[in-house]
């Protein structure tokens, strides 16, 4: 059995643990156009949700883990969309 004041900073413990992830994701928002969910990403590179999870694996992108959405680094994205279009301007 918990105390009332035990009790009392067990929630306190929780409210400032809720507020800190809260502020975190407010950070990493898309607000600012820093970070970009999931969607946005195989929107931009034109490829599935396998094809994002496969380069994931392979290092080419990464991904941040924000509670629990990913995120994406929007200029590690378009910086892939640079380097994408130019191997394939090479080919040509």
């Amino acid at each position: 059995m918990l105390q009332m004041d035990e009790l009392k900073q067990v929630v306190t413990e929780i409210v400032e643990k809720v507020c800190a992830r809260r502020r975190l994701s407010e950070k990493t928002s898309n607000g600012d156009g820093d970070w970009i969910t999931r969607e946005e990403v195989c929107d931009m590179l034109h490829i599935t949700y396998t094809t994002l999870w496969r380069k994931e694996n392979e290092g080419v992108i990464r991904k941040r883990k924000i509670g629990r959405r990913n995120l994406y680094c929007k200029k590690e994205v378009e910086a892939l969309l640079l380097a994408d279009s130019d191997v394939a301007g090479s080919h040509e």
